[in-house]
């Protein structure tokens, strides 16, 4: 029986609960597994953009994977030492609690959870990518890890994958009120929590300038 630790470095405004499913994943697995997040009494360090609601430990799923708030870095710390295994995501604040973690001999596994390739700072035992292509990234950036990066696919695409047949270009015209003839442009925005109004203005531009051309139409998938 492995105890393991699943670390959500922030809340993260529209990916809150993004850890949540690999933390139940383990725990249906047989292992003990424990989810942690900054609570928002975490906010003197100064790095912290975004923090976990105190209800949020109570919610069914987050409940289930027995979230665990914490508050000081000594909490952090308390619980990286119960664990066997800690699961960090990405974020770059914590590279202190990673050394920690490797200087009380835990085994560390590191996965991409949310942003990009940059955040790769706690010389994991494992890195888990979301694709072949996140992986090729990470070899070119050099990241120190004993073993290759393993893409394992995504939570977060995994909720959003569609479970029954796909629509036919007709079908999908119809229900979205596109027009068939035309080429379709799609545009993904990126989550709530870097919308801001810079943002926002850019890709009105980006959607008006594809509207302007006559052979092209345009929709925005949040």
């Amino acid at each position: 029986m492995v105890r393991i630790l699943v670390i959500s470095g922030n809340a993260f405004d529209g990916h809150e609960y993004r850890n949540i499913p690999l933390a139940l994943e383990l725990k249906a697995r047989g292992h003990v597994v424990r989810h942690a997040g900054p609570s928002p009494l975490f906010t003197s360090t100064g790095f912290v953009d975004s923090t976990f609601d105190w209800e949020f430990a109570n919610e069914p799923g987050p409940k289930d994977g027995n979230t665990v708030l914490f508050s000081t870095w000594r909490e952090l710390y308390r619980l990286i030492l119960w664990s066997d295994i800690v699961v960090f995501g990405q974020n770059k604040a914590y590279k202190g609690a990673g050394a920690f973690a490797h200087a009380s001999g835990r085994v560390l596994v590191q996965h991409q959870d949310i942003g990009g390739l940059d955040y790769w700072y706690y010389s994991p035992l494992l890195l888990g990518v979301r694709s072949p292509w996140g992986a090729e990234g990470l070899a070119a950036l050099k990241v120190a890890s004993m073993y290759p990066p393993v893409a394992t696919g995504s939570v977060q695409f995994d909720r959003a994958a569609r479970t029954d047949d796909l629509l036919s270009k007709e079908e999908f015209c119809r229900k979205y009120g596109l027009n068939p003839e035309k080429k379709i442009a799609v545009y993904f925005t990126a989550s709530p929590a870097n919308h801001s109004e810079g943002y926002k203005d850019t890709y009105r531009k980006i959607i008006q300038a594809l509207e302007e051309q006559a052979d092209f139409q345009a929709m925005i998938k949040t």
